[in-house]
């Protein structure tokens, strides 16, 4: 899973479920809160919930699915991937 807040860069991490990603999201949210004036704030939290919930809903169904899957909102972009497993040969 990864999020991209676009003044910031992206950050990705490797989650055992997209409810754990989906909480990360809201986490760096507010750890970036104050880093940014009223009008980034207002766009990033307005933004974090509707993300959670795609994230929840056809994000899941498509890792489930063994897809890939992103969504933006705003200047926050979320994609989520399937683990994939590295055995080796």
């Amino acid at each position: 899973m990864a999020w991209e807040w676009e003044p910031d860069g992206m950050a990705a991490g490797d989650f055992d479920s997209v409810e754990a990603a989906a909480a990360s999201l809201a986490d760096s949210a507010r750890r970036m809160y104050n880093r940014y004036h009223y009008a980034q704030r207002d766009a990033m939290l307005s933004c974090v919930i509707p993300l959670q919930n795609r994230m929840r809903s056809d994000g899941a169904a498509a890792v489930a699915a063994g897809q890939s899957w992103s969504s933006r909102c705003g200047g926050v972009r979320v994609s989520l991937s399937p683990r994939r497993s590295h055995t080796p040969p």
